[in-house]
């Protein structure tokens, strides 16, 4: 990743069956406080239709940096700490994504 670049992830989380709630719960303050940082230029997490427990976020940080303090914020501490026993794998599976300038 470059470093002063803006950073774009798709990140996916699974509750495991019966911690839809909870998981939905969590995902709600998670993104009410991530929306207050100075750093989060966009995040939206989305629920996959027909798959009551499949959530993806769509997330977009002013840098890496941005990305770093966001990761080790007290909301997300809670967060990751929140979904362990709760998710497949315990954690969020994140995908990191890349700009391309089209006619450049």
């Amino acid at each position: 990743m470059e470093h002063n670049q803006e950073i774009t992830v798709i990140a996916e989380v699974t509750a495991l069956p019966g911690f839809e709630t909870q998981v939905l719960e969590l995902i709600n303050a998670q993104t009410i406080a991530s929306l207050k940082e100075e750093g989060v230029i966009y995040f939206s997490p989305n629920q996959v239709v027909d798959e009551n427990g499949r959530f993806i976020f769509f997330e977009v940080y002013r840098s890496e940096d941005a990305f770093k303090e966001h990761v080790v914020s007290e909301n997300s501490k809670t967060f990751f700490e929140g979904i362990v026993g709760k998710v497949v794998g315990d954690k969020v599976r994140p995908t990191f994504l890349k700009h391309i300038a089209i006619g450049k």
